[in-house]
């Protein structure tokens, strides 16, 4: 017997959050210089690829996922955002792409999945103190 309602696939999900993120703008252009899906899954390799994005940058990691009856799958996505971080108001910048990309993603539908978004947390990137971060947290649920 097979399901009503198909769960959607990974790819095409974070592919739909990548695609609502490269679409942004600012009143100047794109709002963000590079946009990537992080292809490994350890804390360190994620360190190694944050700075090398091209600035400001925004990389989609995906943490895992549940399956279940309602929601039928849950996936735990985030989005890192950096920007660089040598003047008093790169803080404001850093918070005005927070917000935007909040607008952006929460309570948005993708086939049969909706995102939501959790809320952020600032990340340390240790070794580069000129770069601010922040990982904003998704749920995405298929319905």
């Amino acid at each position: 017997m097979s399901r009503l309602t198909p769960i959607s696939t990974t790819e095409a999900i974070l592919d739909f959050i990548a695609g609502k993120l490269k679409a942004m703008e600012t009143e100047t252009g794109k709002r963000f210089s590079q946009v990537e899906k992080f292809p490994g899954s350890s804390s360190k390799a994620l360190l190694e690829f944050l700075p090398a994005l091209s600035l400001p940058g925004a990389a989609i990691i995906y943490s895992g996922s549940g399956i279940g009856n309602r929601p039928l799958r849950s996936l735990r996505v985030s989005v890192a955002l950096l920007v660089e971080m040598y003047q008093d108001d790169d803080v404001e910048n850093l918070r005005a792409h927070i917000d935007a990309v909040v607008k952006q993603l929460d309570q948005q539908i993708s086939g049969q999945a909706v995102v939501f978004v959790q809320g952020d947390d600032a990340l340390e990137l240790p070794d580069n103190p000129a770069l601010a971060a922040t990982l904003i947290t998704l749920k995405i649920e298929d319905h």
